[in-house]
């Protein structure tokens, strides 16, 4: 990957994104790079790309560099892009756990070097005379605000993303940190060479401590620490917690599924529907990192982090009516729009004879965002001449999850 901004976009892929929603999913499902690690490292990496652009006189490559740097930059600030591991935890536990952390927010300390910096920002956003349409967000009083609570203290409590919107002080932090970038830019654009930028490094610390072997794991770390030029979040508490219980309970996510089953063994060939309302339980957090026993280097763990399903299955046909519980593990191919789930439940008969039965299936979901197609073999119970007998039937169907987080404030 070069310098050059242009040589790395791919803007038929731009334009396909946004085309439809289904596309737009796909953006939301491969968006690993908004998160951790690689969010801060693509602020770092693009924004020296706007300086070496800057430096040699292309204002215009040096300004869409920077454009684009500056999203990774407002990733940093959002809480819940720091939390998620987002590589390894599936769309549905991934999306819920980013909107609970960015929503409870995490205490962040700014650092003093570039708190000099920060208040000229603020003073000359201060000053400036904005439209009406933008004074619903930029609400000059909350850059004064802001400078004051920095002044006696330097740490402030973040929230992220959507949550901008009720937190101006914070809004002006964030855009104050983002025309500190930007003004690195111009800067170098007029000839005043930038000796040190206060984004040439970023800090992501992981405990990988420990004993050397391959039996030797890190779960995910007591004591993270994820900085840049402007400040450093404070992770422990969310990460900690994850732990020590290696589990993640996730705002509940609304599963839905509506299928069609299709038995072909026997005398006869039956064809039903079926339909799966179902909530996500936890996720069960595996290690992020393990130590390589050759090198004695931590390593990213090859293995995804599944997920527990439970919920109610329901069968209605013209002979055939049952209800029951199912749960269901789901395991994400990392990097990958595959995830596969081992489904179990019993469900309840009352057509043709009342009795309980057992299924059991294999199934397998093909989707992006919160959209999947699923397919799967499943051994479940069906009528058969007035009785009820087990065969193997194919399952084909959509699975949509509903995260509740959508509908808290």
């Amino acid at each position: 990957m070069g310098l050059d901004p242009l040589e790395d976009v791919d803007f038929e892929r731009v334009r396909f994104l946004f085309q439809s929603t289904w596309r737009y999913l796909s953006a939301s499902h491969d968006n690993a790079g908004h998160f951790q690690e690689p969010a801060l490292r693509n602020h770092t990496y693009w924004h020296a790309a706007a300086l070496a652009h800057a430096r040699a006189g292309n204002s215009g490559l040096a300004l869409l560099a920077e454009a684009y740097a500056v999203h990774f930059l407002e990733d940093f600030f959002a809480p819940g892009h720091m939390v998620v591991h987002r590589e390894t935890i599936g769309d549905l536990p991934a999306l819920s756990e980013h909107d609970r952390v960015n929503r409870k927010g995490l205490p962040f300390t700014v650092r003093e070097a570039a708190l000099e910096d920060l208040f000229s920002s603020l003073d000359v956003a201060a000053e400036v005379a904005f439209s009406e349409a933008e004074l619903e967000f930029a609400r000059p009083e909350a850059w004064a605000t802001v400078r004051s609570r920095l002044g006696e203290s330097r740490s402030v409590h973040l929230f992220g993303d959507g949550s901008l919107r009720d937190q101006p002080a914070q809004f002006a932090l964030v855009a104050a940190a983002a025309s500190v970038s930007i003004r690195e830019v111009l800067s170098s654009l007029r000839g005043c060479s930038v000796l040190m930028s206060l984004f040439s490094r970023y800090v992501w610390v992981d405990d990988v401590s420990g004993c050397p072997g391959r039996a030797q794991v890190a779960f995910p770390a007591l004591f993270p620490k994820a900085g840049n030029g402007i400040g450093d979040w404070n992770l422990s508490s969310e990460r900690a917690a994850c732990a020590f219980h290696q589990h993640l309970r996730t705002w509940p996510v609304v599963v839905v599924s509506p299928a069609i089953e299709a038995f072909w063994q026997g005398d006869e060939e039956t064809i039903r529907g079926s339909l799966d309302l179902e909530v996500l339980v936890l996720t069960f957090v595996l290690p992020e990192w393990v130590t390589d026993s050759k090198t004695n280097e931590a390593v990213a763990f090859p293995f995804s982090s599944p997920s527990l399903f439970w919920g109610l299955s329901l069968v209605l046909d013209e002979s055939t009516t049952a209800i029951g519980p199912t749960w269901r593990i789901s395991y994400p191919l990392t990097r990958t729009d595959l995830a596969f789930s081992l489904v179990h439940g019993a469900r309840y008969f009352t057509r043709p004879e009342e009795e309980w039965n057992f299924m059991a299936g294999l199934r397998a979901d093909w989707g992006m965002g919160v959209v999947a197609l699923t397919l799967g073999a499943y051994y479940d119970a069906r009528d058969q001449g007035g009785a009820l007998r087990h065969d193997w039937c194919v399952r084909a169907g959509v699975s949509i999850g509903i995260p509740t987080s959508l509908f808290m404030r």
